[in-house]
């Protein structure tokens, strides 16, 4: 099997992660493969931040879960407790935020986007772990203003995080659980 298919059966969430920081020449390849992800019609609409300032991944995540206070997300917040984490990114040294304009297709090419970053990452021998529900931290009208602090235009909007670092604890991948998901029509 080559090394493509491998990251891709392999690859699990990971929600513990060590302390121990990304290296500089591993963040260059996964920016790279960031730029490499393909968009609708190339517009290349996306914008990548790579967040490893802890005071701001940390300030990120506790807007997070003031906000799961704030619109009593008994749900988010029994699903982290469950999981022992403290913070939604589970202490990833490396937080990638993926934001774009709004354009029809901005959404997919961002899940195009963070699975490429994953599957970057599990290459490298690192873990990630895609985050959706950071989105309630990044709405303007909110006081803690995330959009302007990490530099988003006002036609930008966030679509997604991941988290990449080195894995401290292990998991199988999901096994498919759904048969007919796939119909084969020959």
């Amino acid at each position: 099997m080559n090394e493509t298919l491998q990251s891709i059966f392999s690859r699990s969430s990971t929600r513990k992660f060590m302390a121990q920081k990304v290296s500089a020449e591993d963040i260059e390849v996964l920016k790279k493969a960031a730029l490499a992800a393909p968009t609708a019609r190339n517009l290349q609409e996306l914008r990548f931040a790579f967040v490893e300032d802890q005071e701001l991944i940390t300030r990120i995540s506790d807007e997070v879960f003031r906000r799961m206070d704030e619109e009593q997300n008994s749900a988010g917040k029994k699903l982290m407790q469950e999981r022992r984490a403290a913070n939604v990114f589970y202490g990833a040294p490396l937080v990638v935020l993926i934001s774009a304009r709004e354009e029809k297709w901005s959404e997919l090419d961002a899940g195009i986007a963070v699975q490429t970053l994953a599957l970057a990452a599990e290459s490298l021998g690192l873990g990630s772990c895609i985050i959706g529900m950071v989105d309630t931290a990044f709405q303007r009208c909110r006081e803690a203003n995330l959009p302007a602090l990490f530099a988003m235009s006002e036609e930008e909007s966030f679509r997604i995080a991941i988290a990449i670092g080195y894995k401290a604890m292990e998991k199988e991948p999901h096994q498919p659980e759904v048969p007919e998901a796939i119909r084969c029509f020959n």
